[in-house]
């Protein structure tokens, strides 16, 4: 079992399945590695759990790309930890690869193969997939899904494989009414922010996929989500919100910034959901494109949606291209299932009420399933008045109250009642009049009184 309550995936047990791990070469402990890429990282709890190499293992190493390249760390696939999921008899959720990013490059195509292969295997239970490499995803599921459908080698290997792994040559059979992408496979993205969203989102929607969710754990930020689920509203997100990459010429981001007008009631938004529809690739895709004029030869670069189906590609050399790309989709893909969450631990960051409360009413708009895993350690905390002079008492969800002992921008809390450890509040922390947060151990899962832990239906 795990305590992370959406692992379950709508089953009646949730656990994680992590074969991808790591052997510290001078001390020999053996653990789980990663690489940070993203502010999400920044505090990230398993690289707390590898570092302790303690009872619950862990190479005590952290989560830097130095140890793999010195050689401190030796990655492998563990096969006994590989072969668990096929003597699970009841149905499970199960949450690959908790403890790394299992579409890290450290991570090699033969062992993705052999992990596809267990959960092809295991198709009353269902997986989830969460990466912040969705590139190497798009790049890894595209080439499986066309080989599966075009190439009878490539299914031959599987099935041997699959005979491989259970010691039974009958497993091969599994495979002969076998979908894919898996239908008992969900993937998924995190994105923290709006700069992750735009950039990871288009790449899970172009990846095949049964199922698609975003995590947005822990939430830094304020998120719309209009391009990638079935917005019942107009965003009202605006150019000065959208954070352009570096190599995006100004020339380029005027045109497409001038046709994709707020004041023509378009904006980023509107602009992110076209691409998507007219099957565009994501924004800086490296490829070859077809220039608009006839006759001339591919072009090679990165990848821009300007309208329609046209698009503007950006050479090594900065050269612009104008260039015709994408065909309409059908149908268009979206977002399945959203997970919400602040984020915990001793140096967590505050997740605004509101943009929780944003999240929630986006996708109850959408009829898309919201799930909102945690506040993390800060809470809403209201203000009940002097309780006399000098002091203020406030009442937290669970109905505690706590007193304030010093003032200040940071503020020492003493609990009212015992049995509840002293604990830190920063008080209007955005200063904008939403409310007060307070720092606890952890602070709950209600969102306005309510549990939001709502699955998609599996298809």
């Amino acid at each position: 079992m795990t305590k992370i309550e959406w692992a379950s995936l709508g089953l009646p047990k949730g656990v994680t399945w992590n074969p991808i791990r790591a052997r510290n070469v001078m001390t020999g402990k053996r653990g789980w590695h990663c690489e940070k890429v993203s502010p999400a990282c920044e505090h990230c709890y398993a690289e707390a759990l590898n570092v302790k190499a303690g009872d619950t293992g862990g190479t005590g190493l952290p989560y830097k790309p130095g140890h793999r390249q010195r050689g401190d760390v030796e990655i492998f696939l563990d096969e006994k930890t590989l072969l668990q999921p096929l003597s699970w008899r009841a149905p499970r959720g199960v949450f690959v690869c908790s403890m790394s990013d299992i579409f890290g490059d450290w991570v090699k195509d033969e062992w993705l193969d052999r992990i596809f292969a267990v959960m092809a295997l295991c198709p009353k239970h269902r997986f989830a997939l969460l990466t912040k490499r969705p590139k190497r995803m798009r790049s890894y599921l595209q080439s499986s899904v066309e080989c599966f459908h075009a190439s009878g080698q490539w299914r031959e290997d599987m099935e041997a494989l699959a005979g491989e792994l259970t010691g039974s040559p009958c497993a091969a059979g599994l495979f002969e009414d076998c979908d894919w992408p898996l239908p008992n496979v969900w993937l998924g993205v995190t994105a923290e922010d709006q700069p992750r969203a735009d950039e990871r989102i288009p790449d899970l929607l172009a990846t095949p996929a049964a199922m698609r969710f975003v995590s947005i754990e822990p939430m830094l930020g304020a998120i719309d989500m209009s391009p990638y689920i079935r917005a019942t509203r107009r965003s009202e997100r605006d150019w000065a919100d959208f954070d352009w990459p570096s190599w995006v010429p100004e020339i380029v981001q005027k045109q497409v910034m001038d046709f994709w007008r707020k004041d023509w009631n378009r904006g980023p938004s509107a602009w992110l959901r076209s691409s998507i529809e007219n099957g565009h690739p994501p924004l800086g895709t490296i490829g070859k494109y077809h220039v608009v004029r006839n006759g001339e030869p591919l072009v090679e670069g990165r990848f821009v949606h300007a309208w329609n189906n046209i698009g503007r590609v950006i050479d090594e050399a900065g050269n612009v291209h104008c260039v015709s790309a994408g065909q309409w989709q059908t149908p268009n893909p979206y977002i399945d299932w959203v997970i919400c969450g602040g984020e915990s631990g001793p140096a967590a960051r505050p997740m605004h009420p509101a943009w929780a409360r944003s999240l929630r009413d986006q996708c109850s708009a959408a009829e898309v399933p919201f799930f909102f895993k945690q506040w993390g350690r800060w809470e809403i905390a209201e203000e009940l008045g002097d309780r006399e002079e000098g002091t203020n008492f406030w009442r937290f969800p669970d109905g505690d109250e706590f007193r304030i002992v010093s003032d200040g921008h940071d503020i020492v809390l003493c609990a009212a009642e015992e049995g509840r450890e002293p604990c830190k509040i920063w008080r209007d922390y955005w200063a904008d009049g939403h409310g007060h947060l307070a720092k606890t151990g952890k602070a709950g899962r209600l969102l306005d009184g309510k549990e939001y832990s709502e699955f998609p239906e599996a298809r």
